[in-house]
């Protein structure tokens, strides 16, 4: 379809969206970024984020995407993540607990530990931020 992207979202465990869409936004190391039709080939390592996907009717999609890879070719963009949880489906309650849980062990253990309780820091806030977001 003229003006759109073809998106294919996948996960470990499944295919969890695939439709033409206008725009994908979401972050890598740079920062946020937004995905258009024509958008120039393009590989990138994404980070935890919230994602917003923007379909042909002007709906918004919102979900956490934990880190991943992503490659658009000719209005074609795969975006291939370890999780991805749909707004609505975050638990709140769960997040905030790995949140604190991560705070509290920042500073613990071994180089390798702190570097794992960080990356869980960030999933936790992203996953938080992904709710909270309108």
């Amino acid at each position: 379809m003229e003006n759109s992207l073809h998106l294919r979202l996948v996960t470990a465990d499944e295919v969890l969206l695939e439709k033409d869409i206008y725009s994908v936004t979401t972050k890598n190391t740079g920062g946020e970024f937004e995905i258009l039709p024509d958008h120039s080939p393009f590989i990138t390592l994404t980070v935890p984020s919230k994602t917003v996907i923007r379909d042909l009717d002007g709906n918004t999609l919102t979900l956490f995407t934990s880190g991943g890879l992503m490659r658009v070719l000719k209005n074609s963009v795969i975006f291939i993540t370890d999780s991805a949880e749909f707004r609505e489906n975050i638990d709140r309650e769960r997040a905030e607990e790995a949140l604190r849980n991560a705070k509290e062990n920042l500073n613990n253990g071994s180089e390798f530990e702190k570097e794992k309780t960080r990356e869980a820091y960030e999933r936790a806030k992203e996953r938080l931020r992904t709710l909270d977001s309108e």
